[in-house]
């Protein structure tokens, strides 16, 4: 907007009204013109950036970049024809994941204030649609009694008008805790609009390409599935000779090594168990034959002395 103004007998041409109004080419009739679209311009940047009035003012506003696509939240069942603000959405997730507490505020102000059916979306993404997670130990009272209602609407149970409408039913202090428990869940980057979006499509969720790169096969170990290979104990730390003289006889024999270890095992606590029983009867025999030490049963010391 071009102004001719005549101020003094000088003209002045070519100001605009931000420049004319800083060099003092207009007088104080147009002064409240100017303040009141100056203050509209600063009210529409509030709104779009989610900044304070000061900072608006100031002209320091800040957008925290990159913005999360939440596009697929207007394909939820707790709005249902309703318009949402994806974008003051997008903006509120990107503040709390940069902790940024003054966008986050003010944010979150105007959400839980004027746009009830963003906010149940947003809810429903966490504790319905996408993850179904219930709510932690530490979630407020209005939490945990309106998750239930997003449940429903994923299971079938409910179309969401339900959930939408408690929301709205809610006061400021119920829709403040609602939205911080939402939020925390957001501020860590889940849930993961993708995988959602794939989800509606096929009702799968999506794996990464990444997961399914890092996996970890099992070795055949010959059992059925759902059993262990059971490690037998061994009497003593296998020496580099044992072990060498074993994979020998395993070869030798046309066995592994695993059977040729549980044979040798086996062996051994054989040889212990007959050991054992060796003495047990060594001792019996020893009995009542001159032994110190033992003792000689009445009938046989009867005999011994009548003879």
């Amino acid at each position: 907007m071009q102004l001719c103004l005549v101020e003094h007998g000088e003209e002045t041409a070519g100001f605009g009204l931000e420049a004319a109004l800083a060099t003092g080419a207009l007088d104080g009739t147009l002064q409240p013109v100017v303040n009141q679209r100056k203050k509209s311009r600063d009210k529409k940047r509030t709104a779009t950036t989610g900044a304070s009035r000061a900072s608006a003012a100031t002209g320091k506003v800040h957008l925290h970049e990159p913005l999360p696509d939440m596009t697929a939240l207007g394909q939820l069942p707790c709005a249902p024809g309703r318009d949402l603000d994806t974008g003051l959405a997008a903006r509120l997730v990107a503040a709390c994941r940069a902790a940024c507490q003054p966008c986050r505020t003010s944010l979150a102000e105007k959400i839980r204030t004027e746009h009830w059916p963003t906010l149940a979306a947003l809810a429903s993404a966490v504790y319905g649609e996408l993850t179904d997670r219930a709510p932690a130990a530490s979630a407020s009272p209005t939490t945990r009694s309106w998750a239930p209602l997003a449940r429903a609407a994923k299971t079938g149970k409910g179309d969401g008008s339900a959930a939408l409408a408690a929301v709205e039913a809610m006061d400021d202090a119920g829709a403040s805790d609602l939205l911080d428990d939402v939020l925390g869940h957001w501020a860590v980057g889940t849930p993961l609009l993708a995988d959602f979006v794939d989800n509606l499509r096929t009702g799968v969720p999506r794996h990464s390409a990444a997961a399914a790169r890092h996996s970890h096969p099992e070795s055949d170990t010959g059992l059925f599935e759902g059993m262990l290979p059971l490690e037998l104990p061994t009497r003593s730390s296998s020496t580099s000779q044992d072990l060498a003289g074993t994979i020998g006889r395993a070869r030798r024999e046309k066995l592994t090594l695993r059977q040729a270890q549980q044979r040798d095992v086996g062996r051994a606590h054989g040889s212990q168990t007959q050991a054992r029983r060796s003495r047990r009867s060594g001792v019996d025999r020893s009995r009542g034959c001159g032994v110190p030490g033992t003792r000689i049963p009445a009938a046989r010391r009867w005999r011994s002395r009548s003879s």
